[in-house]
């Protein structure tokens, strides 16, 4: 098998070059067969889809390439000179590079899966947008944008059935704990950006979906601070799901979390918070007592499960 080194591009062609080679090439297609693929994390599923049949295929993270760079600072970031980097990431830390297995490709299927709902809820409300704006100023609808919100909102249906096959077990167990207001999609979207069973701990959990046990009201440690510039890495995506959970169990009234959210509300105005801010805390406060039950309760419930041939 040819080593082959790739710089994926989503809107620009993608760059590569050989174990050997010295010259970087272009190609708008990786259709690469009995090779071994090496990239960084990120690439669609559609494009890596393609690969996997006929090639292995690892990757690794783009920190680690973004080191190397800093290594030869002659060199500027450009198409031409990452698979040169990703390269010599492979000459120097061979480990750094992880094969894409089964359950791996099944777990960017899912990734996949949930990135297309949220690209598609986006359009849908976009085109219901563009569609009254049209209609106030000119009075008439095209029927072609009606029927595209109708398209877009069969296949977000599509999407969130398939979600709760997947999800039945987990699903099963909050319901069955009297959680209202948590679906499929949400809990769908937050095993796709910090699934509890790939965290050693409950706190380090809980620290990279932005929250921690010492919160001091904020939902965040004050002693999580990662960088010289005093802000803190935690994984937005994941941290906006929260907050949308926190929002559904308030207006679904679930029995134990938006009891709580009223106490802890109540809480920080009794201490002068303006409503605003006793709002936010109240809701980071949920939000971590939520997923210490998502992590103690889901972590070892078989998710994505390979099957076998």
């Amino acid at each position: 098998m040819t080593k082959i080194f790739i710089d994926w591009g989503r809107a620009k062609p993608h760059t590569y070059i050989g174990a050997r080679g010295q010259d970087v090439k272009e190609t708008s297609k990786l259709d690469f067969t009995n090779d071994e693929i090496y990239m960084e994390r990120g690439c669609p599923y559609f494009t890596l889809e393609p690969l996997f049949s006929t090639n292995k295929v690892y990757q690794c993270a783009g920190q680690l390439v973004k080191e190397i760079r800093k290594e030869y600072p002659k060199y500027k970031k450009s198409d031409l000179t990452d698979p040169l980097f990703i390269r010599q990431l492979y000459k120097t830390n061979k480990s750094a590079f992880v094969e894409i297995d089964k359950k791996g490709k099944q777990k960017l299927e899912y990734e996949a899966m949930i990135k297309y709902y949220i690209r598609v809820t986006k359009d849908c409300a976009a085109i219901k947008n563009k569609q009254k704006a049209f209609l106030k100023e000119f009075g008439y609808e095209f029927q072609e944008y009606i029927d595209f919100q109708k398209t877009l909102e069969r296949e977000k249906r599509e999407v969130g059935k398939h979600l709760e096959k997947i999800l039945k077990p987990q699903l099963t167990i909050l319901r069955d704990a009297g959680r209202r207001g948590v679906g499929a999609i949400l809990l769908g979207e937050l095993f796709c950006f910090a699934h509890p069973n790939t965290f050693p701990s409950q706190g380090k959990y809980l620290a990279y979906c932005g929250y921690t046990n010492s919160t001091n009201g904020t939902g965040i440690s004050t002693k999580d601070r990662r960088d010289s510039g005093g802000s803190f890495k935690y994984n937005r995506n994941a941290k906006g799901v929260m907050y949308n959970i926190v929002g559904c169990f308030i207006k679904s009234k679930d029995s134990k979390y938006s009891k709580l959210y009223n106490k802890i509300k109540k809480q920080f105005l009794k201490k002068g918070d303006p409503r605003y801010k006793a709002h936010g805390k109240a809701i980071n406060r949920v939000a971590t007592f939520f997923l210490k039950e998502v992590y103690n309760s889901l972590k070892d419930v078989p998710w994505l499960e390979v099957k076998q041939e």
